[in-house]
């Protein structure tokens, strides 16, 4: 029988953190640590094949994600081929 809290509606916020412990759990069951920190920043309607094209451009992408995923995608050298 489901709960009357069960009901309601989950925020974004709310959702994504059940979904960040649901994956933990999973991987913990198998020995498999994960660290996860969810990040707030606001909402900017930008997809994810512009990102990569500016990569490809050698052009910045510092107003378009948080500074961490840019200095991972630099460190790591994404996007840089098709």
């Amino acid at each position: 029988m489901r709960s009357p809290a069960s009901e309601l509606p989950l925020t974004p916020t709310t959702a994504a953190l059940l979904i960040c412990e649901q994956v933990a759990q999973k991987l913990a069951a198998e020995s498999i640590a994960l660290r996860w920190h969810l990040v707030r920043m606001p909402l900017v309607k930008i997809s994810s094949s512009v990102i990569r094209q500016f990569c490809r451009d050698r052009r910045s992408i510092r107003d378009l994600v948080p500074e961490s995923v840019q200095d991972y995608i630099l460190e790591q050298n994404l996007y840089l081929t098709e």
